[in-house]
C-alpha cells in the first residue's frame, strides 16, 4: 500500500521533470536557429571550387534542426574543411565544422571572426551531413567515415 502510494505521489513529478527535460534540451539550440529557411553546407576547396549542398524543404530543414544539442567545449585549434550556413530571414549564422567540432562564427571583422563560440559536434547532425555528402558520390565530399 505504502510503495502504491509512492508510485502514485511520484508519477506526477518524474511526468514533469521528463517534459522539463525536454524542453530545457530543444531551448538549448533554439534560440540561435529558430527561424532558419535554408541550411547550406559548403567543403571549402583551397585548389578546387567549393562544394555546397543547400536544404531548403522546410520538413528538412527542421527534422535536421532537431539533431542540434549543443553542449560547449574548449576550442582545440583544429583545421576546418566544412562550413555550415544557416539562412534566417534576418541573416545568417556561420558554423564550422569537423567530426568532433561545432564552432558557431561571430560576427566577421577584417576578415576573421574574432568571437568564436565552441562546442562538442552533435553526433545525429554529423550523421545527417554525412549522408548528404556521401550521397553526392561524384563530388567526393572528405567527410569522415
Amino acid at each position: 500500500m505504502k510503495v502504491r502510494k509512492l508510485v502514485l505521489t511520484a508519477t506526477p513529478v518524474l511526468i514533469v521533470l521528463g517534459a522539463l527535460t525536454a524542453v530545457l534540451a530543444w531551448s538549448r539550440t533554439a534560440p540561435v536557429f529558430s527561424g532558419t529557411v535554408a541550411i547550406t553546407f559548403t567543403e571549402r576547396g583551397l585548389d578546387r571550387p567549393d562544394k555546397k549542398i543547400s536544404v531548403t524543404d522546410a520538413r528538412e530543414v527542421q527534422r535536421i534542426l532537431g539533431t542540434i544539442h549543443l553542449k560547449r567545449k574548449d576550442s582545440c585549434q583544429c583545421s576546418h574543411l566544412h562550413e555550415v550556413t544557416f539562412l534566417k530571414p534576418a541573416g545568417q549564422i556561420e558554423v564550422s565544422i569537423c567530426e568532433h567540432c561545432f564552432a558557431v562564427l561571430g560576427a566577421k571583422k577584417n576578415g576573421w571572426y574574432p568571437h568564436v563560440r565552441d562546442y562538442w559536434m552533435p553526433t545525429q547532425f554529423y550523421s545527417e551531413f554525412r549522408k548528404l555528402a556521401l550521397s553526392r558520390t561524384n563530388e567526393h565530399w572528405h567527410v569522415q567515415p
